[in-house]
């Protein structure tokens, strides 16, 4: 929700001048969205938070609430082990 909410706000502040780029962002959230291994997308996850600061100006610092989130997420809820066989 964070991850659509941002790009959003920035085409309403716009006045949809931004659309492209949200376009990207939420391309970007969906691609980490479909990740099922849960190291991977920690992995994706931390490798991103530099690069939302590095975007500021493209609308990184509102995509960061959102990539905060979803790491203290799977930060909270590690990934099930497997069964002992």
């Amino acid at each position: 929700m964070l991850a659509f909410a941002g790009p959003a706000l920035l085409i309403v502040l716009t006045h949809g001048a931004f659309w492209p780029l949200a376009l990207a962002w939420w391309l970007c959230a969906a691609m980490v969205a479909v990740i099922r291994n849960h190291r991977w997308r920690m992995i994706v996850t931390v490798v991103l938070i530099p690069v939302c600061v590095l975007t500021v100006f493209e609308g990184g610092l509102f995509m960061l609430p959102a990539v905060l989130t979803l790491l203290a997420i799977d930060a909270r809820h590690p990934a099930p082990q497997a069964a002992p066989h």
